[in-house]
């Protein structure tokens, strides 16, 4: 597959605040939101957003050092502003998102059947349930099948691992 646009150096702040030089070659696909493209720091696919690729272009093939207004305009792209309203409450609706600030827990190790029978209890008696371990996981249930890397993880991010039959003590009291 042959990109239509041409290879590129960019200043890239991510999710975290950081900020890296990349070389993005070849570009796959580009619009007002995302360019996606080989990261030369990687040497894989990567999505940027666009708002975050900093003010300074610099086309590979010649040295050039355009903006990134005039090379969107180059490439007939208008920016996606991005701006956010911090003004007024966000109303996220997600299955993920924890709106109501509840217990979290996880199941791991079991059938598809039982996990799904347990999920529903935990979900009856209070619990948001997760299906991979997270940052605000309170528990993980672990079955017997139940692998050492999700229990490591859980561990590692403060997570109380249970067995069933320590969950459904939790629940009958």
């Amino acid at each position: 597959m042959t990109s239509q646009f041409k290879a590129i150096h960019i200043s890239y702040t991510d999710a975290t605040g950081t900020t890296l030089e990349r070389v993005i070659d070849p570009i796959y696909s580009l619009n007002e939101k995302y360019l996606i493209g080989v990261c030369s720091l990687v040497n894989e696919r990567r999505t940027f957003r666009t708002d975050r690729i900093g003010n300074d272009i610099v086309d590979i093939s010649t040295g050039e050092v355009i903006t990134k207004s005039e090379w969107f305009k180059q490439n007939n792209i208008v920016p996606y502003p991005f701006h956010l309203d911090i003004s007024k409450p966000r109303t996220i609706i997600s299955p993920y998102y924890n709106a109501d600030n509840k217990q979290e827990i996880c199941f791991t190790g079991f059938t598809k059947i039982q996990r799904d029978e347990l999920e529903k209890l935990a979900t009856e008696n209070g619990f948001f349930v997760r299906k991979n371990v997270s940052q605000h996981l309170n528990y993980l249930v672990c079955g017997k099948t139940a692998g050492w890397k999700k229990q490591e993880e859980a561990i590692q991010k403060g997570s109380t691992l249970l067995t069933e039959k320590e969950f459904l003590d939790i629940v009958k009291s």
